[in-house]
C-alpha cells in the first residue's frame, strides 16, 4: 500500500512539474516575442533577433518569430539572412502559407518558378479536396473588397472559387457549411460589364446555379456571385461584396488547381 501511494505521488508531482514547464515554457515565448516586436519597433534589430531566436530555440513551429525575424533582417538590408531564415520556417512550422508568400516578395521572382523551386503547396491545412481541386474559406478582417479577396487567392498562388459542374457545386456549398458559413463569394463577376458573367480567372463556363429571379441586380454593386444564407439549396445570388447585401458579408473561397480558359471568351448572362 505504501508503495502504491509512493507511485501516485511521484506521479502527481512529476505531472505538476510538467505542467508548470509547459506554463514557464508559454510565459517565456509570449515575454520574448513581445519583447522582440517592441525592439523592432524601436529599430534595434540586432536585440530583436536576440529575441526571436530565442523563440525559436524553445518553440520551433513558431510563425510569428520566423516572420518577424525575416523583418529585423530586411530592415538591416541583410536578404540573404531573410530569406534563410524564412526557408527554415517554411520547413519547420505546421502552416508555412505566410512565410512562403513572404519568400516569393523577397525573391521578386516570377511566381511560378519559385513555387516550382521551394516546391510550395500554398493550400493550407484542413482545406476541401474534390477531383483533385482544393478549396478554402477565408472571412479575413483586412479583406474589405471583392478585388481584395482576388488579389489574397492570388498571393497564394490560387484563385477564387469558380463551379463547373452540379456535383461540385453541391461538394462546395456542404463545404462552407461544414465551416460554419451559410453565404460565401465565388470568382464569378460582371463588374466590367453589367449581365455579362464571367469567371475572373478566365475559365471556360460550363456550368451556371441562379437561384429563381437571380441575379436580379437589386443594387448597382451587386457585380459578384455567392452562395447565399437565405438559399438552402446552394442556388446563387448576386451580391454586393461587404456592402448592401443583407447578411452578404465578406466570406470568399480560394481554389487551388488547373483549369481551361475559353480562348472565345464565353460569357453567360
Amino acid at each position: 500500500m505504501k508503495k502504491l501511494l509512493s507511485l501516485i505521488l511521484v506521479a502527481m508531482i512529476t505531472m505538476t512539474i510538467l505542467t508548470s514547464c509547459g506554463a514557464a515554457d508559454r510565459a517565456f515565448v509570449s515575454s520574448y516575442l513581445n519583447l522582440g516586436e517592441k525592439y523592432l519597433t524601436d529599430l534595434n534589430y540586432e536585440q530583436a533577433l536576440v529575441c526571436f531566436n530565442k523563440v525559436i530555440e524553445v518553440e520551433p513551429k513558431n510563425e510569428r518569430a520566423y516572420l518577424a525575424s525575416a523583418e529585423a533582417y530586411v530592415a538591416m538590408g541583410d536578404i540573404d539572412s531573410a530569406i534563410e531564415i524564412l526557408e527554415q520556417g517554411i520547413e519547420t512550422v505546421d502552416d508555412p502559407t505566410k512565410l512562403q508568400v513572404m519568400l516569393m516578395e523577397l525573391l521578386g521572382e516570377d511566381e511560378e518558378e519559385v513555387v516550382e523551386q521551394y516546391n510550395f503547396d500554398l493550400v493550407p491545412d484542413g482545406a476541401g479536396e474534390y477531383d483533385g481541386h482544393y478549396y478554402y474559406v477565408y472571412d479575413i478582417e483586412s479583406v474589405t473588397s471583392w478585388e481584395d479577396a482576388k488579389a489574397y487567392c492570388e498571393s497564394l498562388n490560387g484563385y477564387l472559387a469558380t463551379i463547373s459542374s452540379e456535383e461540385e457545386n453541391e461538394f462546395l456549398y456542404n463545404y462552407i457549411v461544414s465551416q460554419g458559413y451559410s453565404s460565401a463569394y465565388i470568382g464569378l463577376s460582371d463588374e466590367d460589364e453589367e449581365g455579362t458573367w464571367v469567371w475572373t480567372n478566365g475559365e471556360s463556363i460550363a456550368y451556371i446555379n441562379w437561384h429563381k429571379n437571380e441575379p436580379n441586380s437589386e443594387s448597382s454593386n451587386e457585380d459578384y456571385a455567392m452562395f447565399y444564407y437565405k438559399y438552402s439549396d446552394g442556388t446563387w445570388n448576386d451580391g454586393d461584396f461587404n456592402g448592401s447585401t443583407v447578411n452578404g458579408g465578406k466570406v470568399f473561397i480560394c481554389e487551388w488547381g488547373d483549369y481551361l480558359t475559353d480562348t472565345l471568351n464565353d460569357t453567360i448572362q
